[in-house]
Formats: structure tokens, sequence, C-alpha cells
């Protein structure tokens, strides 16, 4: 059985100090719970934003590669054709038929300078823009 010292004690309030501390370190616990999360969010969120920043910079990359790689295609096309079909005029190169070529060296010339014209193309488009020196 509880004692009376005790029931008169609850009843004065005597340990309403022990409670009110109980209390305040509780509130300290809840607002540095709160605090770290509040910081955690914002962490989150700075990576989030450098994230979607580096996104957004390969999706460009990726965006120019495939027109590069599509400006390549339509030469290799072109090339392929010239070669093939003798489109060019001075480039009559029908494949399957080289035992009928006689090329003479005017012609010969002109076949290297369309293959080079080509290439020089491809190479234009392979290499990366120089970058513009700071003002």
């Amino acid at each position: 059985m509880a004692s009376l010292r005790g029931i008169v004690g609850r009843l004065r309030g005597d340990r309403l100090d022990e409670i009110a501390r109980e209390v305040a370190e509780l509130r300290e616990m809840a607002l540095a719970r709160n605090h770290s999360a509040l910081h955690e969010s914002q962490v989150l969120g700075h990576a989030l934003g450098v994230l979607n920043h580096s996104v957004v910079a390969i999706k460009d990359s990726v965006d120019r590669l495939a027109e590069t790689a599509e400006a390549q295609r339509a030469v290799l096309l072109e090339l392929n054709h010239d070669v093939r079909s003798g489109a060019a005029e001075a480039l009559p190169l029908f494949l399957g038929y080289a035992e009928r070529l006689r090329l003479d060296t005017d012609t010969a010339i002109g076949a290297a300078q369309v293959i080079e014209r080509q290439l020089a193309r491809l190479e234009a488009l392979t290499d990366p823009p120089a970058a513009p020196e700071p003002t």
C-alpha cells in the first residue's frame, strides 16, 4: 500500500519539478530531431539539384553526339553512293568491274579528291569545335 506521505506528496505536487524537467528533455530531443531532419532535407535538396543539372548536361551531350552521328552517316552514305555508282563526275568506280577500269592520271586524281573531301568532312564532324578564348 502506498504510504500516506506519498499520497500527500502527490496531492501537493512534489514531483512537478521532475515532470517539468522530463518535458523539457523531451522537447529538446524533439527539436534536435526536427533540426536534423531539416538539415538532411536541405542536403538532399541540394544533391537533387546537382543531379538534375548533371542529367541535363548529359542529355545535351547525347543530343550533340546523335546530331554528329547523323551527319557522319549522311557523309558516309554519300561517299558510298559515289564509290558504288560513280555519281561524282571524276569518280567512275564501279565495284565488281575493276577489270574494265583504265584510270588515267586525271581520273585517279579526281577520285582521290572526291574521297579526300568526304574524309575531310568526316574529320570536321568528328573533331570537337575549339573552345572560345576567354575575353
